[in-house]
């Protein structure tokens, strides 16, 4: 497991348990979300629109969490079954982008 991943794994798991994380905002696709204008919620707004070759006003932003391991964006982009997460520093230095459902085959 490279660090990367190793970063983003411990920040899922306390995101879900709620161990040592402040979930500043939790929103449907439409809502405002607080704190979606961090520089590391927009850095991770622009990966994500970047793995899928969409405009970043497809990428809307679901929630931000903050952790000691850094700043979790969940994000939905229509017609995905699932969120993406990802993993920056404060500043917007990208740890890890995910997709959390399942990829489907070409």
């Amino acid at each position: 497991m490279s660090d990367r991943t190793g970063l983003l794994a411990i920040f899922i798991a306390a995101a879900i348990f709620g161990t040592g994380c402040d979930r500043t905002a939790t929103a449907g696709p439409s809502a405002t979300v607080r704190n979606a204008g961090l520089p590391a919620a927009q850095a991770c707004r622009a990966a994500i629109a970047g793995q899928m070759g969409l405009a970043v006003a497809e990428v809307a932003i679901r929630d931000v969490t903050r952790s000691e391991a850094g700043v979790g964006v969940r994000a939905t982009v229509d017609g995905a079954d699932a969120p993406w997460e990802c993993l920056t520093d404060p500043e917007g230095l990208i740890q890890g982008v995910t997709f959390t459902g399942v990829e489907a085959d070409n």
